[in-house]
């Protein structure tokens, strides 16, 4: 085998193994930094969720010192042209409010 063929082997296995080592560098780097933004978005998620626990417990806080009484309004349709009420939806039944005609257009 010459000589020459034996050098530019060697230089081509040695060109890999540091685009190798560069590679495994850059590797560990992407994951150290994913680590960390894992870290910071699970952190961010705990917080969050304690506050959405403690407006959980105001709400329900509220919803009991106004008793039993207070209850959440019926869904209900306005007309976009007037702003007058179309429908009202009650427990059981639909019932059917005057509506101006150009409020029925198909």
């Amino acid at each position: 085998m010459p000589l020459f063929s034996s050098l530019d082997a060697e230089h081509r296995w040695l060109l890999q193994e540091m685009q190798k080592e560069r590679d495994l560098e850059l590797a560990a780097r992407i994951g150290q930094s994913l680590l960390k933004k894992n870290k910071t978005l699970t952190e961010r998620n705990e917080l969050l969720e304690e506050q959405v626990e403690h407006v959980r417990e105001e709400r329900q806080k509220e919803m009991a010192e106004r008793g039993p009484s207070w209850k959440i309004p019926e869904p209900r349709t306005v007309c976009s042209e007037t702003g007058s009420w179309g429908l009202k939806a009650a427990p059981l039944q639909l019932q059917l409010l005057p509506v101006p005609p150009f409020c029925l257009r198909q």
